[in-house]
């Protein structure tokens, strides 16, 4: 889900600034590292400086981070959240017709790898690190590997004709 802030009513944005107004910078930082996201990112992406940036997590420099900068950040944990909802309900619906898995398996990516959707590596590991989180505390067992052996794995594994 993207936060569009420019396709907001004058209320709609009132009260998603109020609420941004109303969280701090710790919250900012921790959504944000969550998420997989360097403050380079999104001073590249919001066109400002990056010791602008550095500014929004600094409570003593007094400069929370814009509407803007939460709405990128917002908009990321929720990609995040729904991703890890996506991922358990895969795991459940995989449950249901074939049993109860022995591992769950979560690829992980090495620097440089290739990702989905212009991610980044960081990113999307953010979301094999949420969802392993996430299935662990379910009850499942989950095994990470290595995203580009997984893939090998499974192409090395597949039936020939």
């Amino acid at each position: 889900m993207r936060i569009d802030i420019e396709s907001m009513d004058e209320d709609e944005y009132k009260t998603y600034r109020d609420e941004c107004d109303a969280r701090g910078s710790a919250e900012f930082r921790m959504r944000r590292e969550a998420c997989g996201i360097e403050l380079a990112d999104i001073a590249g992406a919001l066109g400002v400086r990056p010791d602008t940036a550095k500014r929004w997590e600094n409570p003593g420099k007094g400069m929370p981070p814009s509407v803007r900068a939460w709405a990128y950040v917002d908009s990321a944990y929720l990609g995040l959240l729904d991703a890890v909802e996506a991922a358990i309900r895969q795991v459940e619906d995989t449950e249901g017709a074939l049993g109860e898995p022995q591992a769950v398996h979560v690829a992980y990516r090495r620097h440089g790898m290739p990702t989905r959707d212009g991610e980044t590596v960081k990113q999307a590991n953010a979301v094999a690190r949420a969802a392993a989180i996430a299935l662990t505390a379910l009850g499942y067992k989950v095994r990470a590997e290595w995203a580009d052996e997984g893939a090998a794995k499974m192409a090395s594994e597949a039936p020939r004709e």
